[in-house]
């Protein structure tokens, strides 16, 4: 339920933005490449799905997966999950 399999990780590619820069300064990261002066490419190690999610949801729309595809999937399933918290029939109540 998003966690990898014990010692398995996945090799994650992000392209952050000007305003997400700060992820490479919390987070550990192998690489990290110029795309342009605008935004930043940066390889991460995960193990966890859910982590991830957790972590893009901080800087959105800031930051975006660029690979694995699949992750990209699960992300935006996370984002409109979040979203879903702020429909009109939950700020009603």
């Amino acid at each position: 339920a998003g966690l990898l399999g014990e010692d398995e990780t996945v090799l994650v590619t992000l392209l952050l933005d000007r305003q997400s820069r700060w992820v490479v300064d919390y987070y550990p990261v192998l690489a990290t490449r110029e795309v342009s002066e605008e935004a930043l490419e940066v390889d991460l190690r995960v193990a966890d799905v859910r982590w991830l999610n957790r972590l893009l949801l901080r800087p959105a729309p800031h930051a975006s997966v660029v690979r694995p595809a699949e992750f990209t999937d699960s992300f935006r399933a996370a984002a409109r999950s979040a979203l879903g918290l702020y429909s009109e029939q939950h700020l009603a109540s």
